[in-house]
């Protein structure tokens, strides 16, 4: 287990350049490994990073999606969400009064490339 970053500041961070560096060493770590002595005996072991726990406002900056309280801000399907008043404000929620479709991989980058058009 490791962890790579605890950020906390009024300013957003740039996530590409922020990874970046991270990113690069477990690519190198992948493909490569890194070698190390054990009695004696020469071995080599490679790492991968599998699984990132981060909260809702990293995994929407993370994944470029809008955040949890934007419309289709849920991060799981296509549940356009409303809002509603909460005293003085309102906030955005998501009435499971219809099911909607789960996103999939395959269509969050076709959005992506019709983003970029």
């Amino acid at each position: 287990m490791m962890l790579h970053t605890v950020w906390f500041g009024r300013v957003k961070l740039c996530i590409s350049t922020f990874l970046q560096p991270f990113v690069s060493e477990i690519r190198h770590l992948y493909n490569n490994g890194f070698k190390f002595v054990k009695s004696g005996q020469e071995h080599i072991l490679y790492a991968s990073a599998t699984l990132c726990i981060c909260d809702a406002l990293a995994r929407a900056m993370l994944q470029e999606f809008v955040q949890f309280n934007g419309h289709y801000g849920c991060g799981f399907c296509y549940h356009p969400g409303q809002r509603a008043n909460k005293g003085s404000r309102t906030v955005q929620v998501y009435p499971l009064e219809t099911l909607y479709a789960n996103r999939t991989h395959n269509r969050t980058l076709e959005h992506a490339e019709q983003a970029t058009f």
